[in-house]
């Protein structure tokens, strides 16, 4: 799960990392908490994103978490993303 995590802020930075200067005007931070690595409680990885934006990130999250072998699901959308379903 952990590098599950580490794979997805390699494009995505946790905003645990945000600089909070001029520099951080440019980037969206699609996260709304952090440390990302304290959300991981045994199987689960919870986590919250911020709404502007959302479509790219969590298809990614959900691409790059199924290939992995772990399904998603989102309260917001009422979905889960089963990872047998991903091909």
């Amino acid at each position: 799960m952990v590098n599950l995590v580490n794979k997805i802020k390699s494009v995505y930075p946790c905003i645990s990392k945000r600089t909070w200067d001029h520099t951080d005007d440019e980037f969206d931070w699609i996260w709304a908490d952090g440390p990302l690595e304290e959300n991981i409680k045994g199987a689960t990885w919870t986590f919250s994103l911020v709404s502007d934006g959302l479509d790219a990130p969590l298809k990614y999250i959900i691409e790059i978490a199924n290939e992995a072998g772990f399904s998603v699901f989102s309260y917001d959308f009422e979905n889960i993303w089963w990872a047998e379903d991903y091909k």
